[in-house]
């Protein structure tokens, strides 16, 4: 077997490790500090923009001019913003935010909400001139939806607190991207009692208008479902249960939050009415399924039906191969019954049509036994693409089940080579370097051909793999 190239050995010469953190910088002193951040300035304007916001911080009016300045010339902005510009874009809109939320939020929380609702002003155009792909745009308004709830609890006239509430659920509404989705329950939190009774007033006025205006034939009722789920979030700052399931029922079978309505029965000690609701729910595959489970053996468990809720139980787990409820089946029966339903539950997991469901089951379950026989008795139908189930699986295996874990490695090899996927082959190399390394330990085959043998047949069939086999010393002969 050629071995893969050996690596470079560390040094030896020790040397102190140095953490950068908050604690080490201050024994820098405030004057070289100073100097470095001002050097660093220099290059960098999104720093240079923060620095200047904190000097300002301590005069809010200064710094309310300053924030406008800044909103005023993002809004302005039309350049396409691509993929590698946009954690720039992304670390601006986020200074900007925290600027608004600390330093002008403790000072004067009013002046904040104004420039709050502006700053959310520039969620559309941030996200229509920039490759948001991985979400970061999108999460720098969220977090000011937060922001906004916060500032709110630091206005102190109840007055203004509705009216920052009134624009929050209108801006929500005007939202066609998806990023304020929670600012009217981050606001309606943090609403002390008398604004909060007053804004729910508005969400079941606009709700009852939505309700009777509803859109075309067919169409999706967006701003029932709006109104609906901001009704819901308020109902939720009131502890009002009734009040949310009305407002989820108000959207629809198809759409409406079962799962919440009945989490919510039984947290307030209703399950019967929780098992009710669970019972007419329309089923849909959108659903979280798992959670409703979970949700009706909690319900059964509060009614005593004991029985019942261990059926659903086991229901559950033969269903997806879930492990907690048959974790929590097996705590409730004697040791010997519980042996033998384990039994059964591995038996069952074994012979399941799901081979990496499976072995992932048998894994987490810690069953290496069990989870060695899964992988030699169905080697046929091991797909190695599924490199996210079956790297960690044959790093598991290795020491108690070295035969297990080659053939796990081998599924990976041959998958990335038969494929053609070259940005797999160096894993690939290092698998099959593992290989060899379990092969010294594996007396029976099991009709499976020895580490050799595997070699000779990959190099018979993928010799012009220069790719992979480049990552081996000395190479293909």
């Amino acid at each position: 077997m050629q071995r893969a190239m050996p690596r470079r050995k560390a040094s030896t010469e020790s040397s102190a490790k140095i953490e950068v953190n908050e604690a080490s910088l201050v024994r820098l002193g405030a004057k070289r500090l100073a100097a470095l951040l001002f050097e660093a300035s220099d290059a960098d304007p999104v720093l240079a923009r923060r620095l200047r916001m904190e000097l300002l911080a301590s005069d809010p009016i200064a710094l309310g001019k300053e924030i406008d300045r800044q909103i005023q010339a993002l809004r302005r902005a039309r350049a396409f913003v691509d993929w590698r510009k946009i954690g720039d874009l992304a670390k601006t809109l986020d200074g900007l935010r925290a600027s608004i939320a600390s330093g002008l939020g403790e000072r004067d929380p009013a002046a904040a909400a104004e420039r709050l609702f502006a700053f959310l002003t520039l969620a559309q155009p941030s996200l229509e001139r920039a490759d948001d792909s991985n979400g970061r745009i999108g999460d720098v308004f969220r977090d000011a939806c937060a922001d906004l709830g916060a500032v709110v609890a630091l206005i102190p006239d109840a007055t203004a607190q509705l009216g920052v509430a009134r624009r929050a659920f209108a801006a929500a509404d005007q939202d066609g991207y998806g990023v304020l989705d929670n600012l009217v329950a981050h606001v309606a939190a943090r609403l002390p009692a008398e604004p909060l009774s007053a804004f729910r007033e508005l969400a079941e006025a606009e709700l009852a208008d939505a309700a009777a205006d509803p859109q075309g034939e067919g169409s999706f009722p967006r701003r029932r479902w709006f109104c609906a789920r901001a009704l819901a979030a308020i109902a939720d700052a009131q502890g009002d249960v009734d009040l949310f399931i009305a407002a989820e029922m108000a959207k629809g079978p198809r759409v409406r939050d079962d799962a919440g309505m009945a989490e919510r029965l039984v947290r307030v000690g209703r399950p019967a009415e929780a098992l009710a609701l669970l019972d007419a729910a329309e089923p849909n595959p959108a659903k979280n399924t798992n959670r409703l489970e979970d949700i009706r053996i909690a319900a059964l468990d509060a009614l005593g039906r004991k029985d019942e809720a261990q059926e659903v139980r086991w229901a559950a787990f033969k269903r997806a191969l879930r492990l907690q409820p048959l974790r929590d089946l097996l705590k409730r029966i004697d040791d010997f019954d519980a042996d033998a339903k384990e039994d059964e539950a591995l038996q069952f997991v074994s012979a399941h049509r799901d081979v990496v469901a499976a072995l992932v089951f048998l894994i987490e379950w810690s069953n290496l036994r069990k989870a060695g026989e899964l992988v030699r008795a169905r080697r046929a139908e091991l797909n190695g693409d599924y490199y996210w189930a079956f790297g960690p699986a044959a790093e598991r295996l290795e020491d108690k089940e070295p035969l297990a874990a080659t053939l796990l490695y081998r599924a990976m090899i041959d998958f990335a080579l038969n494929a053609g996927r070259s940005t797999r082959y160096g894993h690939a190399a290092r698998h099959l370097v593992d290989c060899e390394r379990l092969g010294a330990r594996i007396e029976d085959w099991g009709g499976a051909p020895d580490h050799g043998a595997y070699v000779g047949g990959l190099r018979a069939k993928h010799p012009r793999k220069s790719g992979f086999w480049s990552r081996m010393e000395p190479g293909p002969d």
